[in-house]
């Protein structure tokens, strides 16, 4: 009877008797509908075995545990692998441990955020948190921020990373020339006074078009430096001043043929890989291409060869499958993106099945309504 009570209701849990309140069974399904249902079985929250299992039921679960088992690292490092703001929850001697950290920072590059402020200070655990998530540069501290080949690996993890670079980085013009020739996006971390130096911004465009939209004004209405642009990539006429967007000579530079060299295009879009590819791609827009093709390949050291395949592992236990097999897990976030994309991709299958169904009946119907074609005299 509990057992269906908490499936409908899982703080109904707080009526049990006192030995119900003990069934770990009982407790887990009340826990997977709702974590906070665990505070009304203060007995198991204090149970070493039990609070390894709950926390891969629901990572906040650990936020309930007992102060003694906050301090386990097998149990925080259960959580933090599903949700690294866990940590928040962790005692500071952990947070302190470099060990500890090191393990929770390659789970999760974020959870830098959490470390203490002396373990912010070592390049090993800073750069070890970046290698994995270019944004956890916000965490390190100001030393390292304005480190330029800690701030570039960064970059190379995470565009956005530029945005938490030091200001004595962000308008030296040839660590942002350097920045700019990984990603031209990193444009967005520049000082006013870069963003209208017309040879960086070039640079910047010949990495990544997109990048002409941090430009100065003065520059996007400038009709020569718009003509280099746009021979560059015809799509720098969509980031011209609107003075601009029916000049002649503007459109007829856009108009000319894109050179090889900047087209893409190296896979073949119709292939089980090349969905695989697009999936990752579209999960984690940062990544460059050889951070896509690491991914594909330790991804087919599991078995995982397309999208069908990602779909059911991630359903089950993704990183299991990749630490089992000696290979470095996604972050949660990855995941999270992963999972995310997965559910996009599902549906936009679905529609499209269901369409060409509808198109199929539909061709059925206008046969079997058609009239004999032959003549009757």
């Amino acid at each position: 009877l509990m057992m269906k009570m908490v499936k409908m209701h899982p703080m109904s849990l707080q009526y049990a008797s006192e030995e119900l309140r003990c069934d770990e069974d009982l407790v887990l399904e009340a826990l997977r509908r709702n974590f906070r249902s665990l505070q009304h079985a203060p007995l198991l929250r204090g149970s070493r075995s039990f609070m390894l299992r709950a926390v891969q039921v629901d990572a906040l679960a650990l936020s309930l545990a007992d102060e003694e088992l906050r301090e386990d690292p097998q149990i925080v490092c259960e959580a933090v692998e599903r949700e690294w703001e866990m940590l928040e929850h962790v005692c500071q001697d952990l947070r302190s441990n470099y060990a500890f950290m090191m393990e929770a920072v390659g789970i999760e590059g974020l959870s830098l955020k959490y470390a203490s402020d002396e373990l912010r200070c070592q390049r090993e655990v800073v750069a070890a948190a970046i290698g994995n998530s270019g944004q956890a540069l916000e965490f390190a501290a100001l030393e390292l921020q304005r480190d330029p080949e800690m701030v570039l690996m960064a970059l190379h993890q995470d565009v956005q990373a530029i945005l938490y670079a030091d200001e004595s980085l962000s308008s030296d013009f040839g660590f942002m020339f350097r920045a700019v020739r990984v990603d031209g996006l990193a444009l967005m971390g520049a000082s006013v006074d870069l963003r209208a130096d017309p040879d960086l911004i070039m640079a910047a465009v010949k990495s990544n078009w997109r990048a002409l939209k941090y430009a100065c004004r003065s520059l996007r209405s400038n009709l020569t430096f718009m003509l280099q642009a746009v021979r560059i990539n015809s799509f720098c006429l969509s980031m011209a001043m609107e003075d601009l967007w029916m000049n002649p000579t503007l459109l007829a530079a856009a108009a000319e043929e894109e050179p090889p060299s900047q087209r893409e295009a190296p896979l073949n879009r119709s292939s089980p890989d090349a969905e695989l590819w697009q999936v990752l791609q579209q999960a984690r827009p940062g990544w460059s291409e050889s951070d896509l093709l690491a991914a594909m390949q330790k991804l087919a050291v599991i078995g995982v060869t397309n999208v069908p395949l990602l779909s059911q592992a991630l359903s089950s236990d993704l990183n299991g499958r990749l630490r089992a097999a000696g290979q470095k897990i996604f972050t949660a976030t990855t995941v999270m993106e992963l999972r995310a994309r997965m559910a996009a991709f599902t549906r936009a299958s679905a529609a499209a099945d269901a369409a060409a169904a509808e198109a199929a009946q539909t061709k059925s119907r206008g046969r079997s309504s058609r009239p004999n074609g032959r003549l009757a005299f």
